[in-house]
């Protein structure tokens, strides 16, 4: 839904956090219209924990759109949030 909304000169990549196979592939012909490269990173298990599997301070922003309503353990899901924010980094909710 986003795509189309991010500018191409300030942004140089785009990571989608999707567990859902089927959301994933119904989304191809918007990633592929973007012209900003888009990759998808899932989820993995630890200790009965969703994480995502990308380094502390990994972005420096966030963009959360019609997700934390879907999310069992929405605080948890705002702290993985948190670790992944550069110092300064700015989550927004959409």
């Amino acid at each position: 839904l986003n795509l189309p909304l991010y500018d191409p000169d300030k942004v140089t990549k785009i990571v989608g956090v999707d567990p859902d196979e089927y959301l994933w592939k119904k989304s191809e012909k918007r990633r592929l219209e973007c012209k900003i490269p888009v990759e998808r990173v899932g989820l993995v298990s630890r200790s009965g924990e969703e994480r995502i599997p990308l380094p502390n301070d990994s972005f420096d922003c966030v963009v959360v759109t019609y997700t934390l309503c879907s999310i069992p353990n929405a605080v948890r899901a705002l702290r993985e949030v948190k670790r992944l924010l550069r110092p300064n980094g700015k989550i927004y909710f959409c």
